[in-house]
């Protein structure tokens, strides 16, 4: 038969008051005297013994952030989008007009960030977001399934991802809307998203 050994106890001593230690030496409850340390060398001394001496880096041992996520915003998208628009500007003015082949898979890899960008957002403003670039995209991309529907021009293209970063910035602007009699901001309503987007 197979015995399963004791677990090990270990002796831990009372946590002793420390206005009681005013002394330099004191009397150890085991037998025998301790020496108590000065305030310069307790100085890193945790006052609780199971405590750890040193910050787990992964915060594994701190306590638990009970702050939110923080609220997403259009404006990284809508910088990101710019960004875009000025590099197919600089490429033309610097190579000339990319083959098709090359444009295509440049759009394909826009629509991929951009649409991993948008998945980040709240529900309704995904929603909205999906619907801004599907109409925008339109004649020459599926934004949704990101399928070419028929080849782009890079200045094309340009248009409509500074046509798309506009109506992006102007969401982001705080709207005031009055309700009950109370000033509320809404950042991004329908109505202005639906407005901008069949411009």
């Amino acid at each position: 038969a197979l015995l399963m050994p004791d677990p090990i106890r270990i002796r831990t001593m009372p946590m002793l008051d420390p206005e009681a230690l005013d002394d330099e030496q004191c009397i150890n409850p085991l037998g025998g005297k301790v020496e108590v340390p000065s305030e310069e060398s307790a100085a890193h001394v945790v006052e609780r013994p199971s405590m750890p001496l040193k910050r787990d880096p992964y915060d594994r041992d701190g306590t638990r952030r009970s702050e939110g996520k923080p609220e997403w915003s259009v404006l990284p998208l809508a910088k990101y989008l710019r960004g875009v628009a000025a590099q197919i500007d600089a490429n033309l003015q610097k190579h000339g007009s990319p083959p098709a082949e090359k444009l295509d898979e440049f759009v394909s890899k826009l629509v991929a960030h951009s649409q991993k960008q948008a998945r980040h957002a709240p529900r309704r403003v995904r929603d909205i977001l999906q619907n801004l670039f599907s109409s925008r995209f339109a004649k020459f991309w599926n934004f949704v399934r990101n399928e070419k529907i028929r080849s782009a021009t890079p200045e094309e293209l340009k248009a409509a991802l500074i046509a798309l970063a506009d109506a992006l910035q102007e969401l982001s602007e705080p709207r005031v809307a009055t309700r009950r009699g109370q000033p509320q901001t809404d950042s991004v309503t329908q109505d202005s998203l639906l407005a901008s987007s069949k411009r």
